[in-house]
């Protein structure tokens, strides 16, 4: 569902440029996923560290955070 006030921005834009709401959405979401692409462009596959990457350190003890000493 999209947010009364975002609408009308979205028709606001519609009467200034032409274009539509449903192509200024797409836009946006194009524009989104772009943004957060992984790996990045330029960036080998093989030198993000794989699909395991996005996984925290397991250097970890087991029971959550540290114990300062």
């Amino acid at each position: 569902m999209i947010d009364t006030e975002v609408l009308d921005k979205l028709q606001s834009i519609t009467v200034r440029t032409g274009l539509s709401k449903s192509e200024q959405i797409r836009q946006g979401i194009q524009w989104w996923l772009e943004s957060r692409e992984w790996p990045p462009k330029g960036v080998r596959a093989d030198t993000v560290g794989g699909p395991e990457s996005w996984r925290p350190p397991q250097d970890r003890s087991r029971g959550g955070r540290r114990r300062r000493r």
